[in-house]
């Protein structure tokens, strides 16, 4: 009768009731972090950018310097840009590197033309320590055997060894063409044998893991100029097994017909599916075409509910981030016929994200893109200025991502444009409400309606229940995630015997509360536990057209609110319902959840004030926009402090009325101080009325 109940995750917000917003400069996605300063940057092209564990960022390239300290081939900055003078390679590499990853155990793997390495011959592969030293004990018997020609890629496996791919045809002296394996000491790795020729072309992308549709065995993804893997044709793409040997063209993985051009770059997303980049206009000749970027379903299809806005020139580098959006990098100057140079992002479905604007962005071509944790750019190429104005930054640079994602309409028909191609919106069979494609039980409608993916099993957060106590009497709760939508009836029933089912709760007269387009309801059965020998919930759900509701009216005050939200139990445990408690542990005590609309035991979901810089004739000022509640028993003070110390206020709510036409309103305070004035603070304080 009781089921485990379902798990809010969240994280720590702020402690105690004031809340700070440092001035910073303007922040725009796709403009340049001008706090990510390299001074003089490298003074030759960056072939690739990453991050180590620490955050601190890696390049490789053609330079012998970076921001005038000599660093060959492989140099690592500071979060603020600056040369990391403990990370020191001496002599460095005599010749390019193209490929730098860090190890499981913070060690470089450097791949390139380079022929030596800090003074000891290393023939295009070598391994370095974290701190710039050459590791000795990674190399060939002979210290000139290697490959015999450019290594672009070098990637670590889950067994610790290491994939070499590029120009090769040979590996101390053995027949490798395009790429080849490495055991964990830097030897050649014989049981890796590709059985022929390898490719005929040059391998630039490998993505160990991808297509392995969760087998034991984990299989190799690689791409680039090719046409033929050890004589059968394969355009560019081609699946490989663990030891080498060319993974079947089948249903498992099929890449059909592959790419009409090369393919420059791959890339990881979300439920394994895989992006491809290059300056190819199809993928499977069979399927609708791809202009450049692509996104690759774990069976090797296409996946069809990805169209990308097409950028007019070479893509060399794609990248995912934490919101499903995906960052496109290369020498074009236009995405989907709108000014984009180089650089641009699109949204998950593959429609160009407005709100990212590098305006003129950098004045020549990107080699490699890294996403840091806050969800900003890392950008290495060729170019030496970005912007308009131009600010330099020669070849390296960081510009802002973020940003909120734009939730996509409602609605089932734009979710299943969103799930599933165009061949399967067609077919009621697969597509349609009562249909169940993943044969996880869960149908169609039921995914949409609870959040799940039609085509991964298990993806829906299904309704879970539990028992909770109130004074003496014990009562049955289920919590479930609604979708803000207007095609759908949620409706909570209750039975004693799982036959006869009676509505206790319909959505139609709940009106949504959530802030985006989903939200956990908890819904108490009216009748306890212990008036029945049984007694069960459920949710159910159907689509019906309903008419958008109106935001409910709640009754004001903080003693209205906490009755709202807490048991009679809980309102009688001030560790729990108190002003100064926080039940939901996300760092936002109880005032403040009531103040900015947030609900105690859901984590997170109080709306925080945010800033921004606004243009006031020849002055910048900072505004504060919060939520405020139309309640007499709290008064907002907005302040502004120099040192983070001494704080005055520059407005009080209690001498502004409230303007808003309902419960709550959004309020948005300029400074007095102009930010040209000197280090400022802003911050909204909170206290009873």
């Amino acid at each position: 009768m009781a089921l485990k109940p379902l798990p809010v995750c969240g994280g720590a917000l702020l402690a105690g009731a004031v809340l700070f917003a440092h001035i910073a400069s303007a922040d725009t996605p796709g403009s340049l972090d001008e706090s990510f300063d390299p001074g003089n940057g490298a003074n030759e092209e960056v072939m690739t950018v990453t991050l180590d564990p620490e955050g601190r960022v890696l390049l490789g390239g053609w330079f012998s310097s970076v921001n005038g300290t000599s660093s060959p081939g492989v140099a690592r900055l500071l979060d603020d840009g600056a040369f990391d003078e403990s990370f020191d390679v001496g002599v460095g590499a005599n010749n390019v590197v193209d490929a730098v990853q860090v190890d499981s155990e913070g060690r470089l793997l450097l791949g390139g033309n380079f022929s030596r390495f800090g003074g000891d011959d290393r023939l295009r592969v070598a391994r370095v320590q974290a701190d710039g030293n050459l590791d000795t004990g990674f190399g060939f018997e002979t210290a000139t055997e290697g490959p015999n020609d450019e290594v672009l890629s070098m990637t670590e496996t889950t067994t610790g060894q290491v994939l070499a791919a590029g120009w090769f045809t040979s590996v101390a002296g053995e027949s490798f063409a395009g790429i080849a394996r490495l055991n964990a000491d830097g030897t050649l790795d014989a049981d890796f044998n590709p059985a022929g020729n390898g490719t005929n072309q040059v391998v630039r992308a490998v993505l160990p893991g991808a297509g392995s549709n969760g087998g034991a065995e984990e299989k190799i993804l690689i791409a680039g100029d090719f046409t033929q893997y050890n004589g059968t044709g394969r355009n560019r793409i081609a699946l490989l097994n663990a030891d080498g040997t060319l993974a079947g063209n089948d249903g498992d993985f099929s890449v059909g017909t592959g790419f009409n051009g090369p393919v420059y770059a791959l890339a990881p997303g979300r439920n394994d599916r895989i992006y491809a980049a290059g300056n190819f206009t199809t993928y499977r000749s069979n399927t609708a075409p791809g202009a450049r970027v692509v996104r690759i379903l774990p069976d090797g299809e296409r996946d069809d509910t990805f169209n990308p806005a097409a950028p007019n020139g070479i893509v060399y580098a794609v990248a995912e981030d934490a919101e499903g959006r995906v960052i496109i990098a290369g020498n074009f100057s236009e995405v989907g016929g709108e000014p984009r140079n180089r650089i641009a992002r699109l949204l998950p479905g593959g429609a160009l994200d407005d709100s990212f604007d590098p305006g003129a962005g950098p004045d020549d071509r990107i080699n490699s893109v890294a996403l840091q944790d806050d969800g900003n750019i890392l950008i290495a190429g060729r170019f030496q200025n970005y912007g308009d104005p131009a600010v330099s930054r020669n070849r390296i640079a960081r510009i802002f991502g973020g940003g909120e994602l734009t939730q996509p309409e409602s609605g089932y028909n734009i979710w299943v444009q969103e799930n599933f191609t165009s061949a399967e919106q067609g077919d009621a069979s697969i597509s349609g409400p009562e249909a169940d494609p993943d044969g996880d039980g869960v149908v169609n409608v039921l995914e949409y309606a609870f959040g799940g993916d039609p085509k991964i099993p298990f993806s829906a957060t299904l309704p879970a229940a539990d028992q909770v106590q109130d004074g003496d009497d014990a009562f049955l709760e289920i919590v479930f995630l609604r979708l803000n939508a207007n095609d759908l009836v949620y409706r909570v029933q209750a039975s004693n015997d799982m036959n006869e089912w009676s509505d206790i709760w319909v959505s139609t007269d709940h009106p949504f509360q959530g802030e985006g387009q989903t939200a956990l309801e908890t819904v108490r059965d009216a009748e306890t536990i212990g008036a029945h020998d049984a007694r069960f919930l459920r949710v159910t759900v159907s689509m019906e057209e309903v008419e958008p509701a109106e935001p409910g009216e709640p009754e004001p005050g903080y003693e209205a609110w906490g009755e709202s939200y807490f048991t009679t139990t809980e309102l009688e445990d001030p560790a729990i319902s108190g002003r100064s408690a926080d039940p939901d542990g996300d760092g936002v005590v109880n005032l403040l959840e009531y103040a900015f609309g947030g609900n105690p035991k859901v984590p997170n979901s109080a709306s925080m004030p945010t800033t921004e810089r606004v243009a006031d004739g020849g002055d910048e000022f900072q505004e504060i926009s919060f939520f405020r509640l139309n309640a007499d028993d709290i008064v907002y003070r907005v302040q502004g402090s120099d040192d983070l110390v001494t704080w005055t206020d520059i407005w009080v709510s209690t001498d502004h009325p409230f303007a808003g036409t309902g419960s709550s309103t959004t309020e948005t305070v300029r400074d007095t101080v102009p930010v040209s004035a000197g280090p400022r603070f802003l911050r909204v304080q909170v206290s009873e009325n």
